[in-house]
């Protein structure tokens, strides 16, 4: 008898992507492409923290405070365009 494929947890999938862009950042031709690489590296772990959160596996308050910690240039960017 064959036994089901469980897929994979969406977190699961995140933290992958996270360690995948923490090698490749580890071996980025230039800084611009290694920093890039990291906050996507810290966005997927971000996400990881969301999921696990819905997936039941984390108590309290969803984590989506955290990102605003991760880079705060990021608020400044997405704040509205003053005329």
């Amino acid at each position: 008898m064959r036994h089901p494929v469980i897929p994979p947890r969406k977190s699961e999938q995140c933290r992958r992507n996270a360690r995948y862009c923490g090698l490749l950042a580890a071996a980025a031709a230039s800084e611009a492409d290694r920093r890039t690489l990291l906050v996507m590296q810290r966005s997927w772990l971000a996400l990881a923290d969301n999921e696990e959160w819905l997936e039941g596996m984390r108590r309290g308050t969803a984590p989506a405070h955290r990102v605003d910690r991760l880079r705060p240039a990021f608020r400044e960017r997405s704040a509205p365009l003053s005329a």
